[in-house]
C-alpha cells in the first residue's frame, strides 16, 4: 500500500462512497404523477435504438412540463415510427415527447431482478410508452452523432456478411449494441459463465490499443505521435460504443499505460485500476452497486493479486502455455463472491470454457474488426475474417453447449452473507500475501479450499415464503436442513414467473431440489408457473422429487396433463385427501380435505387443504377452497385446529374464509396473495373485516411483495420484502 499510494486512497474512496450511499440510499427522482398518466417531457436526446420491434430514445436532462428542469432521464418507446434509426432526431438535439408515463418494475421477492435500481444506477429514472415526438430542435452534438451512424454502418457491415445470430454477437461484444444480441445466446453464455464476452471489456481494449500501437511503432511512427493517436483512438471507440463502466475503466487504464511510456515511468496495474475506480464513483457513486462495474474491478485485481502468486506456486507456472489457465483461475477466485452475491449460482465448468475465450478472443477481435473495416469498402476480402469470427463463434457455442450436458453443470448456492464475503476477501489477500515471495506446499491447498466457504450456511430456521406473483399463489417451506415444499405455483396476471421469481428465489436461498409440490387444484392461477419449471428443468437447475395433488373422482383433463408431464419428467405422483399425511425432513403435513371419493365439477371446490406442523408453530393451506369442499372441510375441523399462520383462500375474495371456520382455526397471523390493482379488488373489505374481528394480524403481498415468515419451532418472526 505504502508503495502504491493510489491503491490506498481509492480504497478509502470506496469505503467512504460504501457509508454514503448506505445511509443515502438510491433515489430516483421522476415526476409525481400517477402510472398511466399522458405527460409531456423535453430533453437532450442521448441514445436511439431498435429492440424488440420498437423504437427507443433516452432523453437526459428531461423534465415535464410541470417539474423541475434537468433533474432526470427517461427512456421512451416510441409509437408509430416506421423509418429507420437514421430517421430519428440526432444525439444531442433537444426533443419534446408525449406519452404515457410508468416506473420500471421494482424487485417484490428475493432474488428478483430489480429492473427499477438496474436503470437507476443508469441515471434513468421512469419511462414512457406509446411515445410521440412534437418537435426537436436543429442544434445536435456533431461528433457523437457521426460515432453513431459510423457504429449502424459497422452494424450493417455485420447484417450483411454474417448470420443474424452471429451479427448480433458481434454488435454486442465490437460496438457495444446488445439491441439485435438473440436471448437464447445471452442465455447460453450466462449459463457457461462466459456472459463477460458479450461485453467490451479491458481485454477487447487491450487488443485494439496495444494492437494499433505496435503497429504504429513497427512503421516507424514516434512513441509520443503513436501513443497520443492511439489515446485518441480509444478515446473515440469508448465513446462510440457507449461508454460503459468496463469501457471507461480499460480506457483510462490504457490511457495510464501510455502516458507511463511517454514519461518513462513504470506501469503499474493496481494504481491504473485504483484511478479508474476512483473516476467513475467521482462522477457517478452509485455505481458501486452494479455487478457489471464489481466483476470488471474484480477481474483486473484478480489479475493483478492473484496471477503472479499463481505463478510462482504451480507447477509450470512461468511457462507461457500456462498464462490462459493462470489468468482465467484468477478472475474466477477473485469475482466467485460476487457472481454468487447477484447471480446464486456459479457455471462449473467456466474455468475450462473461459480459458477457450482467452485464447481466442485475440483473433476473435482483430478478425471481426477486419470484417468491419474491410467491409465498408470491399464484400468480398472481409468474407475471409467473417468465416473465421462465424467458427470460433460456433467453438465457443459448442463449448457452452457441452458443458450444459454434463451433469451437475450449475451448482446453486444461495446468496452468502456479507461476513462470509469479507472473511474470504481478507483470507485471499493474507494467502497472496504471506505466499508472495516464495514458495509453499500449503499454497495451493488453502487457495483451492478457500472458495468452500462461501458454499457454507449458518444454521437456518424453519423458512415459509409467500412469494409476489401477482394473482396467484406460490408458497415455499424450507426446513433446516433446506428440505423444500412447495404448494401451488401459477399466475393469472404475470407471464413467465418461474423464470423471473420462482427460479431466482429457489436459487436466492441455494434451494437445489423440491422434494414435494402440492398443486392444491387444477386452476392456471395456481399451476401454471409449475408446468414453465417442466418445460426449462435442464435449464433451471432446481430438481422436483414428487408432485402430490388431489385425490378425486373424475378429475379433468388438466389434471390428468398434469400427471402424464410430471411422470414424462420423472417426477413421482401421489395423491392425498383428508386424512392423509406425510413428512418432509422435519416438516409434518396432514391433509384436511378433499374426502376420498369427492367429486366437483369446480376445480375450488375439491381444493386440498394441507396442514403444515413445525414443533409448535403450524400453518395451514387452503388453496382456493369453497363451496361443498369448504363446508366438508370445516366439519373436521376441531379447537385443537388453531393455527399460526393462515394462507387466506382465493385470494382474499369476498366470499372465502367464513366465520365459522375462522373461529375455529383462529390464526396469530393471516397472509393474502393478491395482484396489485386487481380487476377483482381482492381482498375484500369483508374478508378483511372478518380477520379483524378475531384479531388476526395481516399481510397481503400487493401491498409488500413477498412475506417470510421464519420460526425456531417456538417463537415466529414475520416481515415483508417491501417495507
Amino acid at each position: 500500500m505504502i508503495r502504491r499510494p493510489l491503491v490506498f486512497i481509492a480504497c478509502l474512496f470506496l469505503m467512504i462512497a460504501l457509508i454514503l450511499m448506505k445511509l443515502h440510499p438510491i433515489r430516483g427522482n421522476p415526476p409525481d404523477v400517477p402510472d398511466n398518466s399522458v405527460i409531456t417531457v423535453s430533453g437532450r436526446l442521448s441514445d436511439r435504438q431498435y429492440k424488440n420491434d420498437s423504437f427507443i430514445i433516452i432523453l437526459e436532462k428531461a423534465a415535464p412540463e410541470k417539474g423541475d428542469p434537468d433533474k432526470t432521464s427517461v427512456l421512451i418507446y416510441l409509437k408509430d415510427h416506421h423509418g429507420t434509426l437514421e430517421e430519428l432526431p440526432p444525439i444531442g438535439s433537444r426533443v419534446t415527447v408525449k406519452g404515457k408515463f410508468s416506473l420500471f418494475d421494482e424487485s417484490t421477492n428475493p432474488g428478483q431482478f430489480d429492473m427499477r435500481r438496474y436503470y437507476l444506477i443508469r441515471g434513468i429514472d421512469y419511462r414512457l410508452f406509446n411515445g410521440r415526438i412534437l418537435s426537436y430542435g436543429k442544434k445536435y452534438d456533431v461528433l457523437r452523432e457521426k460515432l453513431f451512424l459510423f457504429r449502424c454502418r459497422l452494424g450493417a457491415v455485420y447484417d450483411k456478411l454474417l448470420n443474424g445470430k452471429d451479427s448480433g454477437i458481434l454488435k454486442a461484444m465490437i460496438l457495444g449494441d446488445r439491441t439485435a444480441l438473440d436471448p437464447d445466446i445471452k442465455e447460453l453464455y450466462q449459463a457457461a459463465g462466459i456472459a463477460h464476452a458479450l461485453s467490451i471489456s479491458g481485454l477487447h481494449i487491450s487488443i485494439l490499443g496495444y494492437g494499433l500501437y505496435k503497429v504504429l511503432r513497427k512503421i516507424k511512427i514516434a512513441p509520443v505521435a503513436a501513443s497520443v493517436f492511439c489515446m485518441l483512438f480509444i478515446s473515440m471507440y469508448s465513446l462510440m460504443v457507449g461508454a460503459g463502466t468496463a469501457t471507461v475503466r480499460a480506457a483510462i487504464m490504457f490511457g495510464t499505460c501510455m502516458v507511463s511510456e511517454l514519461v518513462h515511468r513504470t506501469y503499474d496495474l493496481l494504481s491504473a485500476l485504483a484511478l479508474s475506480l476512483m473516476t467513475i464513483l467521482f462522477t457517478d457513486p452509485l455505481y458501486i452497486f452494479d455487478s457489471g462495474f464489481m466483476l470488471s474491478f474484480g477481474a483486473v485485481a484478480g489479475i493483478a493479486l492473484i496471477s503472479p502468486v499463481l505463478r510462482k506456486n504451480l507447477p509450470f507456472g512461468e511457462k507461457k502455455l500456462m498464462s490462459g489457465f493462470i489468468v482465467s483461475l484468477s478472475i474466477n477466485l477473485f469475482t466467485l463472491p460476487v457472481v454468487l452475491f447477484f447471480f446464486y449460482e456459479i457455471p462449473l465448468y467456466s474455468l475450462i470454457i473461459n480459458l477457450l475465450v482467452i485464447l481466442c478472443m485475440g483473433i476473435l477481435v482483430v478478425s471481426a474488426v477486419l470484417t468491419a473495416f474491410l467491409g465498408l469498402f470491399l464484400t468480398l476480402p472481409a468474407m475471409l475474417p467473417a468465416l473465421v469470427c462465424h467458427l470460433i463463434l460456433l467453438l465457443y457455442e459448442r463449448g457452452c453447449i457441452l458443458c450444459q450436458s454434463v451433469p451437475g453443470a450449475v451448482l446453486i448456492a444461495g446468496r452468502p452473507e456479507i461476513a462470509v464475503i469479507v472473511i474470504y476477501y481478507t483470507s485471499l489477500f493474507l494467502i497472496c500475501i504471506l505466499r508472495k515471495r516464495k514458495r509453499n506446499i500449503c499454497f495451493l491447498p488453502l487457495l483451492m479450499l478457500l472458495p468452500l466457504m462461501l458454499f457454507i450456511h449458518f444454521p437456518r430456521e424453519m423458512n415459509y415464503t409467500m412469494l409476489d406473483i401477482g394473482q396467484g399463489d406460490c408458497n415455499i417451506v424450507s426446513d433446516r436442513k433446506m428440505n423444500t415444499v412447495m404448494i401451488d405455483c401459477g399466475s393469472s396476471s404475470e407471464k413467465e414467473i418461474a423464470r423471473y421469481r420462482v427460479l431466482p428465489y429457489l436459487k436466492y436461498m441455494g434451494v437445489r431440489k423440491i422434494d414435494a409440490v402440492i398443486l392444491t387444484h387444477t386452476d392456471n392461477d395456481h399451476i401454471c408457473g409449475f408446468q414453465e419449471i417442466l418445460t426449462i428443468r435442464n435449464k433451471g437447475g432446481v430438481r422436483i422429487k414428487q408432485l402430490i395433488l388431489p385425490e378425486i373422482d373424475e378429475p379433468d383433463d388438466k389434471y390428468g396433463k398434469l400427471i402424464s408431464s410430471a411422470e414424462d419428467a420423472g417426477i413421482k405422483v401421489s395423491k392425498i385427501s383428508a386424512g392423509c399425511g406425510f413428512r418432509v425432513g422435519e416438516l409434518d403435513f396432514r391433509c384436511l380435505g378433499p374426502g376420498k371419493g369427492f367429486s366437483a365439477s369446480d376445480p375450488n371446490e375439491y381444493s386440498a387443504v394441507v396442514k403444515m406442523k413445525y414443533g409448535s408453530f403450524s400453518a395451514l393451506f387452503t388453496g382456493d377452497i369453497q363451496g361443498e369442499g369448504e363446508k366438508q372441510m370445516i366439519k373436521r375441523l376441531s379447537e385443537r385446529d388453531k393455527v399460526t399462520v393462515l394462507k387466506v383462500s382465493h385470494h382474499g375474495s369476498r366470499n372465502s374464509t367464513p366465520e365459522e371456520f375462522l373461529e375455529n382455526i383462529r390464526p396469530d397471523v393471516s397472509l393474502i396473495s393478491a395482484g396489485r390493482n386487481n380487476s377483482y379488488a381482492h381482498p375484500h373489505k369483508e374478508l378483511l373485516k372478518r380477520l379483524e374481528n378475531i384479531h388476526s394480524e395481516i399481510f397481503c403481498t400487493a401491498s409488500g411483495g413477498a412475506i417470510t415468515v421464519r420460526s425456531d419451532g417456538k417463537t415466529t418472526k414475520i416481515k415483508q420484502f417491501i417495507r
